[in-house]
């Protein structure tokens, strides 16, 4: 929404000035900037920041690939906030950097740390339910994947409810897994319609 000041237009930046940090990709020699940036987000910045500063990482490549995963399995970053947005621009953020869901599942379980699996584990969640709503059509996996590398239970300790129930998560998996199965089934419709 755009509002009128007399004859003025106010810019997008003095509207929003949370995703500035995001031109950082912008920026020719961008590694002093990036390194502050994190810092910044870690310590200083409130949750709505965080999000153009992630989504600035996302949009470094290479560069800003480890900044963002550190993000990630750090809750003082809340990357899976939903009540601003944040876990809107990690999202982002993953399909920038090619980073599948399925990618980030089996990086979080080899994570020794309790408290940076659980951050990991929480961000997890929260882009599953970002992907389940997603409707662009050009995600890194599709549900069927998604579903058998986490959801299905041929071993049990390898899967997403193993780790879910060491945090005591297990309803938010079995929550997630039912919108998945009506995913799927979605999935498959479109698939044979489209054949």
């Amino acid at each position: 929404m755009m509002f009128y000041l007399g004859n003025q237009i106010p810019h997008i930046m003095d509207l929003f000035p949370e995703f500035t940090p995001a031109l950082v990709c912008k920026l020719k020699d961008r590694t002093e900037t990036l390194a502050k940036l994190f810092e910044s987000g870690r310590k200083y910045c409130s949750v709505d920041c965080n999000a153009g500063i992630l989504l600035g990482f996302s949009l470094c490549g290479k560069e800003g690939l480890s900044y963002f995963k550190q993000a990630l399995f750090d809750r003082h970053w809340e990357a899976d906030s939903t009540s601003t947005g944040t876990v809107l621009q990690v999202y982002q953020g993953i399909r920038n950097l090619n980073i599948s869901l399925i990618d980030l599942y089996q990086e979080i379980r080899t994570i020794d740390e309790p408290e940076k699996q659980l951050a990991g584990l929480y961000v997890l969640l929260g882009l599953v339910r970002v992907r389940i709503k997603d409707y662009s059509g050009d995600a890194l996996e599709t549900f069927t994947a998604i579903y058998k590398e986490m959801f299905v239970l041929e071993d049990e300790d390898d899967k997403l409810f193993d780790l879910a129930r060491q945090f005591n998560l297990e309803d938010e998996i079995y929550e997630l897994q039912s919108f998945i199965e009506l995913k799927l089934n979605e999935e498959q419709i479109l698939k044979n319609c489209l054949a």
